[in-house]
Order: C-alpha cells, then structure tokens, then sequence
C-alpha cells in the first residue's frame, strides 16, 4: 500500500529511458476527458500520436488503450481496446468492429466508482498476467502519473512512464465533459480533483 505522504505529496514521476522501454512486454494506456459532443478531446489525441510513435519504435509490443484514446485514433493495431466501446457513433464503431473489447466503458467518458484507472489497469493487469506480461510502458496524462503507476504496481506491474508533451495546457478544453465536481476542463482544477482521487484510492487500498 502506498504511503499516505505518497498519495498527497508525491507528484515527480521520472519517465522511462528508451533502454527502458526497450524492456517491456505491453504498452498500455489511461485516457483524458471526451468532448461534450463526443469526440476525443485534445488529451486523448496527444496520448494516441504518442502511443502511435511507440508503435513504430516498437511495433512488436500489443497495445492496450482505453477506449477513448483508441477514438481518437482507431487506426492502430490494437491487441484489445478497454472498454465497452458504447458510444453509436460512426467513429466507435468503426474501432468497436476491428478490435476486441473488454466489458464496461463510459458512455460519455467521464471516471465514477465503477469506470475508473483503477478498474481500467485492472482489466490490462488481467491480460497482462495472461500472457506473462509485468512490464508495461504507460501513456497518461501528466498529473496522472503518480497515481496511475500506483495503481498498477499495486497490481503486480512494473509500469514504465511514456514521456508527454510539458504543455499541460494542451490537453484542456473548456467543452470536455465535466468528471466529478470540480471537472477537468482545466489545469488547475485536474490538479485538485486528482488530489482528491488519489485520497479515494489510497482509502480503498487502490494504491
């Protein structure tokens, strides 16, 4: 279980060298907010180029995003997309049909108790721990990186972070779906609400 000092405190999460990446068996991903019409928001774009440039750095290595990311580009050669993939859109159907998909998802994209990083590192943890997978490059978005590597050591993982764009202000728009009472539509309020789930997590033994 990781400290209570972790879970307020810790937020320098060192990225992994490419020797590093190098080592891993699986590429995996969490997702940022969806647009209030649907789409993939500009979080989710940058997390799929990124996931897209791994690809062809190491185009041996399944890939597992969560459902949003592979909206915003279903074109990779996904090992399974995580997530129900509920949305009828033309785009979410287009990957729906291509790629397996595991149960669960959000319809609009927004976390709650039971659609969240916990429960989508659990459904990768279980593919990976079926193929004799541990170690794992993770793309995510920034502030998220702390808790996210928590969650998946607690899983048994080895995650290694992905380096992102700095620009935090990159992934924000103002029309993302609201997650939660302080939304995400900004830096700073993306700050205190993960302050507030890494507290959630840390209570519920998730990290």
């Amino acid at each position: 279980m990781a400290s209570l000092w972790y879970a307020l405190f810790s937020w320098d999460v060192p990225t992994a060298t490419h020797q590093e990446l190098a080592t891993a068996h699986a590429i995996v991903t969490q997702a940022h907010g969806r647009m209030r019409n649907g789409s993939a928001g500009p979080g989710n774009r940058i997390m799929a180029n990124v996931t897209r440039l791994l690809h062809y750095q190491f185009p041996h290595l399944p890939i597992m995003p969560q459902e949003d990311v592979a909206l915003a580009d279903p074109t990779l050669p996904y090992y399974t997309v995580i997530g129900g993939l509920r949305d009828t859109r033309c785009f979410m159907a287009t990957v729906a049909k291509k790629h397996n998909t595991t149960d669960g998802g959000s319809a609009t994209g927004a976390s709650n108790m039971q659609w969240n990083t916990h429960a989508i590192a659990r459904a990768q943890a279980e593919i990976c721990k079926q193929n004799g997978w541990t170690r794992i490059i993770v793309v995510a978005f920034p502030i998220h990186w702390g808790r996210a590597a928590a969650v998946y050591r607690k899983l048994g993982l080895t995650p290694l972070m992905a380096e992102m764009p700095a620009d935090l202000g990159a992934y924000m728009h103002p029309y993302l779906i609201p997650s939660g009472l302080l939304g995400i539509q900004t830096v700073s309020k993306f700050r205190k609400r993960e302050l507030l789930c890494r507290i959630l997590f840390w209570l519920k033994n998730w990290i």
